[in-house]
């Protein structure tokens, strides 16, 4: 039986005080936190080993983000937006990968990468975005096998070790760029500053998914499409946890 992390009432009102102040900062009006939920203390230290943010994100629809915010552009990239699985924001607690990724440079010295990448070497995989099933079309391997062996490792259940959403990575993207700008959050990337794509939960047919945040093609609007089966070496993915 796992042992709750019981948060005592200072750390529990911190957190939820936290992201009501900045939350209602971003949005420019109030915005209700519910407590967060309590873990395991094998589940929190997974989560601070490899760098994962704990984060609330409000069900706040497209039409409440701020002027300026850059929301996916879908009109882009071959989409067409009646295809898209919509996935609204739920108003959930979830923890976050902060790992940052790097494009090649100029001369091809580095190839695209994501920069301490302890969790993929955990479960043996050496990169993220060039393993040894990229391309091989036998079905989905970060769904198959790299989720399940993230879940066992961070020891949460497979159903709530995901990867977010196209509408939770925009507002997760936002959000990282906002908490550096203003809280110093000085760890967190930009995740639109590369051109490397990252994959997201929503479906689009029966065979393909969405990847969004590729520099080039727009940054934090970009999003495309991908098949489910195979991967290439400019699109990664990012680890969502339901808490």
């Amino acid at each position: 039986m796992s042992v709750l992390i019981s948060m005592d009432n200072k750390r529990r009102a911190g957190e939820v005080a936290f992201w009501r102040e900045a939350l209602t900062e971003y949005f420019r009006f109030p915005v209700e936190i519910p407590s967060p939920p309590d873990y395991d203390r094998k589940q929190d230290t997974a989560l601070t080993r490899y760098g994962f943010l704990p984060m609330f994100l409000p069900a706040i629809s497209e039409d409440r983000f701020p002027d300026g915010a850059l929301r996916p552009n879908l009109n882009g990239s071959g989409i067409v937006s009646d295809v898209i699985e919509p996935m609204p924001l739920q108003g959930r607690w979830v923890a976050v990968e902060t790992i940052d990724k790097l494009e090649r440079d100029e001369e091809h010295t580095r190839e695209n990468e994501y920069l301490k990448d302890a969790l993929m070497a955990e479960i043996g995989i050496e990169s993220r975005l060039n393993h040894p099933y990229s391309g091989r079309h036998e079905g989905d391997d970060v769904v198959e096998d790299f989720l399940p062996k993230v879940a066992e490792k961070l020891g949460f259940a497979v159903d709530r070790v995901t990867v977010p959403s196209l509408e939770e990575w925009n507002l997760i993207a936002h959000l990282f760029n906002w908490l550096r700008d203003n809280r110093g959050f000085s760890d967190l990337p930009d995740l639109g500053s590369a051109n490397i794509w990252e994959r997201c939960r929503n479906a689009y047919d029966s065979d393909e998914g969405l990847v969004v945040g590729h520099r080039e093609r727009g940054g934090l609007s970009a999003v495309s499409r991908m098949r489910r089966a195979g991967c290439l070496d400019n699109i990664g993915f990012r680890v969502l946890v339901v808490l």
